[in-house]
Parts: structure tokens; sequence; C-alpha cells
């Protein structure tokens, strides 16, 4: 881990491999704890700062490619269709694991603080059980793409943003 945070800061082919490691099963949840538990705050700041620009910028690329005409399951389950379909396969998994921890259904609403420009956990959340969200994020671009993104895919319905941070909101 240290390597990956000595190299230039965390550049993109090593934000995809601490990517592969987090969305994937090669550690367990203890394994994963104990590794992040070892770094300095300084480091963890490091990678969680370059993390968060990486699926920024993924998110960024999906949306250009949002502007050919897929429907959602084509778009995000396509392998002939899609050239970031590991990228869903990986979320599609998280999401699984995720949705056997909670007992969400077409009556759950859920804030989700943090959304950025393509919400893709929510949506896969979403298709899969139903539920509405209530995204929150203090970029008015990334509210903007998003609410976009969830107009191009018909879910208008299940979803609310707000142009706010996740603290200020009254619910």
């Amino acid at each position: 881990m240290r390597r990956l945070i000595a190299k230039s800061g965390c550049d993109y082919e090593n934000l995809i491999d601490l990517d592969h490691i987090l969305l994937s099963d090669i550690l367990n949840i203890d394994e994963q704890n104990l590794l992040i538990n070892q770094l300095k705050p300084s480091e963890r700041k490091i990678i969680s700062d370059a993390y968060v620009q990486f699926e920024t910028k993924i998110e960024h690329s999906i949306l250009s490619l949002l502007s050919y005409n897929y429907g959602i399951q084509d778009f995000i389950f396509s392998g002939k269709n899609n050239k970031i379909i590991s990228y869903f396969i990986r979320y599609n998994n998280l999401v699984d694991r995720e949705l056997r921890n909670l007992s969400l259904d077409s009556k759950s609403r859920v804030l989700w603080i943090g959304s950025g420009p393509f919400p893709v956990s929510p949506i896969l959340m979403s298709l899969k059980t139903g539920c509405h969200f209530d995204c929150a994020n203090i970029s008015e671009d990334a509210i903007n793409r998003s609410t976009d993104v969830i107009k191009k895919f018909n879910l208008e319905n299940n979803f609310r943003f707000f142009n706010k941070n996740g603290k200020d909101l009254n619910f």
C-alpha cells in the first residue's frame, strides 16, 4: 500500500489496483482494516483524496458514453456495448454485498451523501429493490449531471437530488 502512495501520490494505474483490492474479495474485511490501520493519517488522506478524484473521473467518462442511446440494462450490464463493463461488474458485486446487510424495498427511502455525477450504487440499488434515494452533493455540476442521468434512465420517480452538504439536510 505504501508503494501505491509513494508512486506520484497515487497515479491512475495505482488507483486501479487499489480499486480492484477494495471492490473484490482479495482481502477480507479484517485484512482490509488491518492494512488501512497500518497507514499514517496523512497517507490515508492522500489515498482518500486521490480515490475521490479517480472515481469522479470514471463517472465523467461514463457520462460521456451516455451520449449513445443505450437503455439502462444495456448500458450497465451489456458486455458487447460497454467498454467499462468490469467497473460495473465490481460495483454490481459490491452493491449485492451491501444489499445483503440491508432490508430495502420499494417503500424504502435512502439518504446518499456524495452521490457524484453518476450515482452508480444508488442506481443499481434502486433497480434491484425499487427503493427511493435522496442524493446530496455539494457540487452543483454533479447534481445537474446526476439529474440528467436519472432522467435518461427514466428513474426520476425514485430519485431526488439536493445541492447541499449532507449534514445540512433536514428530513
